[in-house]
């Protein structure tokens, strides 16, 4: 099982360098490893009435990834911002460039000894380079750019749980004495100027 987390962890990371997120909503504490974070294909695979929707993002990236790829780090930026699902809602592959292949050319040396193969016949010696790339005829490939539309999900009663308890804590801190106010209270209950 630590195998399995470890390997896990390690693709997310390689995976991570190569993804962007702009995400905008509402975070939570983080969802722990051990608990499940639902994915959703699409919005019609949720439960009405289930999930509210806390946040959204736009997640590009132009690497080549599956859907299990896309699936896992998905899931990874949900447990980040605390969220219990995330959906798919929208998805385009946009080609952002094309360019020619290139193949190292690798020369060696088999001429014999007396290198008499290494002088052209003009008499001049042979030039041989080692380190150049020749551009591959007629080949190109397109890099591509993968942007991803999600909803980032929240059980809602869970929800209202945890917006009450920080409602509660906000009440608690406004209820504090302020420490900037110069003022002390006296014995009515009422404040009045230091002197």
């Amino acid at each position: 099982m630590k195998q399995l987390v470890w390997y896990s962890a390690a693709v997310m990371l390689l995976l991570s360098g190569c993804v962007h997120v702009d995400y905008v909503g509402q975070t939570f504490d983080p969802i722990p490893e051990g608990e499940a974070v639902t994915y959703f294909k699409s919005r019609g695979e949720i439960k009405p009435g289930k999930y509210r929707i806390i946040g959204r993002a736009v997640v590009t990236t132009t690497r080549s990834l599956d859907h299990y790829d896309i699936q896992e780090v998905l899931i990874d930026e949900a447990r980040k911002r605390g969220a219990d699902g995330v959906v798919l809602v929208g998805f385009k592959r946009t080609r952002r460039g094309v360019y020619a292949g290139e193949m190292d050319v690798a020369v060696t040396d088999t001429a014999p000894t007396t290198n008499s193969v290494n002088i052209t016949p003009g008499g001049d010696p042979l030039e041989v380079s080692f380190d150049r790339s020749e551009p591959l005829r007629g080949e190109q490939h397109a890099r591509t750019e993968l942007e991803l539309r999600v909803l980032f999900l929240k059980d809602k009663e869970a929800l209202e749980q945890q917006l009450a308890r920080r409602g509660r804590e906000l009440d608690q801190l406004v209820k504090q004495p302020d420490p900037s106010d110069k003022r002390a209270p006296d014995g009515n209950g009422k404040k009045q100027e230091e002197r």
